[in-house]
């Protein structure tokens, strides 16, 4: 056995000879840790914005399953629409002359249609309208998952781009699920967007075609959401672009002719006429950007960056994405800047930039993640990306208990039918269309149609002389045992002054979760003749 190597090791150094360097940590070693630890925190980050995402999606599923089926307005204007759709179900004119029976809104009839087929098999009702909607806003978030996953071929960034248009909700004014037009016309545009995008039969162009006819006779502003993508579409594919414009253009200008004939002109009044009497509100051009929008910042400033890497990187996509969401967010604007157009008109802007930003970003992150992780073990890329969408979702966070009426909501409300039904003879509740019937009352259709139309600027206008006309007649023979108003600033109260006067006030609706705080408050009677 050799142990000399072992007597040499064992040995003492010599004097003066150097002390041997200690064994110091494995450089690689190190390098691996961080970079597992680098890869853990992208994972966690980029997860979690996902889980954040899915759970506002949740949260929106919650709120809406728990007032879907309220049986009051969760928004003033609700009664009207219903009692629209009523007329529709019992074959009555829906653009009739205005009048003190029933005035006419200022939209087209295709939600009205959409939502009497529901009601011809639940009855007509606010579930049956809401359901239309609450189904429409499910729409919408497919598409959007499915634009999104289409064109990042990833799952995660479709759930982000979902859940920030769902994070909305609140700052939308809470309208996704009520009886109101703006989902179905959002679904609308989407779908028309999507054939057209997705598909490239000519047989297709005409199905686009189709759905934007539908889109415009569901809200005006249809026209203009559309028009930027039409126009990319001509450069693009210019067949199919020609052929969905005439289909489009077709249908929705043929319906227009046939409605405005049978309703003898009354049907462009309430659709051209009326809104274009709005005035503009010069305040609102700027805070659109500065306040309506700025709840989605973040997101805003991600769908111009996502917007400019698509255009630098796939032109022909990223000019037709581009094309959508100008088109969303110029309706949107347009609809703000005029006097009436509440925050629900916001919504195409918020989906443009839900859509558009986790487009581009998604594809960005996709081509910088690669190398990133090739180099660094981890993206800081996707990990800075994760924490831009968790802010932007935390910014946007609400209470869903705001969004649900209160516990005593229903009694409220069953309390002021039986108070309704306890005043004797007609009672008019002006802005609170549909109610009065379950209360075995009339109901008279004003509300916010009638305040258009009253709104004309032009004193001679036909429609808004015969409205005041049959209101002044009514109120002078005292037709109405009680006019129940939201205030003593209420429209109506210079018609009614020679001949009612203030009685008292009552609190029995609870408040509303969506729109403007219109209640039944003051109760006003006849004058002595």
């Amino acid at each position: 056995m050799d142990t000399t190597s072992d007597i040499d090791a064992a040995s003492p150094q010599p004097p003066g000879s150097p002390s041997p360097t200690p064994p110091g940590p494995d450089p690689s070693a190190a390098g691996s840790r961080a970079r597992r630890a680098g890869r853990v925190a992208e994972l966690v980050l980029v997860w979690g914005a996902v889980a954040f995402a899915a759970f506002v999606v949740a949260k929106y599923l919650y709120v809406a399953l728990n007032t879907v089926d309220f049986p009051y307005q969760l928004e003033w204007m609700e009664g009207g629409f219903v009692e629209t759709v009523q007329r529709l179900a019992q074959g009555q004119d829906i653009y009739p002359p205005p009048g003190l029976e029933y005035t006419g809104y200022i939209y087209p009839p295709f939600y009205y249609l959409v939502s009497a087929a529901f009601g011809g098999v639940m009855g007509v009702d606010f579930f049956a309208l809401r359901l239309v909607s609450f189904l429409s806003i499910l729409g919408v978030g497919a598409l959007i998952y499915r634009f999104v996953q289409r064109e990042t071929d990833t799952h995660r960034w479709a759930v982000i781009a979902v859940g920030l248009f769902f994070a909305t909700y609140e700052v939308g004014g809470r309208w996704f699920h009520i009886a109101r037009v703006d989902s179905l016309l959002l679904l609308l545009l989407l779908a028309s967007l999507y054939v057209l995008r997705f598909r490239t039969t000519l047989r297709s162009a005409v199905a686009a075609g189709v759905l934007m006819a539908c889109a415009v006779m569901t809200k005006q502003t249809a026209a203009i959401a559309l028009l930027p993508a039409g126009l990319v579409l001509l450069f693009t594919d210019r067949r199919r672009a020609l052929v969905a414009g005439a289909v489009g253009a077709g249908l929705a200008g043929l319906t227009v002719l046939v409605l405005n004939a049978v309703s003898d002109g009354w049907f462009w009044y309430y659709l051209v006429e009326v809104p274009r009497a709005h005035l503009m509100l010069d305040d609102r051009i700027t805070s659109f950007w500065t306040k309506d929008m700025w709840h989605a910042g973040i997101a805003l400033g991600a769908a111009i960056a996502g917007g400019g890497l698509l255009l630098a990187r796939r032109p022909k996509r990223g000019l037709f994405y581009v094309a959508v969401a100008v088109g969303l967010l110029v309706s949107a604007w347009l609809a703000r800047i005029h006097d009436g157009g509440w925050t629900n008109v916001v919504i195409p802007g918020f989906a443009a930039v839900a859509l558009l930003g986790p487009l581009g970003l998604g594809l960005a992150e996709g081509e910088a993640r690669a190398s990133e992780r090739r180099r660094l073990g981890a993206s800081p890329t996707a990990a800075a990306l994760a924490l831009m969408i968790a802010a932007q979702l935390g910014m946007l966070g609400y209470r869903a208990s705001w969004s649900i009426p209160p516990d005593d909501a229903q009694d409220r409300g069953d309390q002021f039918l039986g108070y309704l039904a306890s005043l004797p003879g007609d009672v008019l509740l002006p802005d609170w269309r549909f109610l009065p019937q379950w209360a075995d009352k009339r109901s008279y259709g004003l509300g916010m149609a009638a305040q258009d139309v009253r709104r004309m600027r032009d004193p001679d206008d036909p429609g808004k002389k015969r409205l005041n006309a049959e209101l002044t007649a009514a109120f002078r023979e005292r037709r109405f045992s009680h006019v129940i108003l939201t205030d003593r600033h209420h429209p109506l109260l210079p018609l009614m002054r020679p001949y009612y006067r203030y009685g008292w006030s009552i609190d029995l609706i609870a408040p509303m979760v969506a729109g403007a705080t219109v209640l039944p408050r003051i109760v006003y009677v006849p004058n002595d003749r």
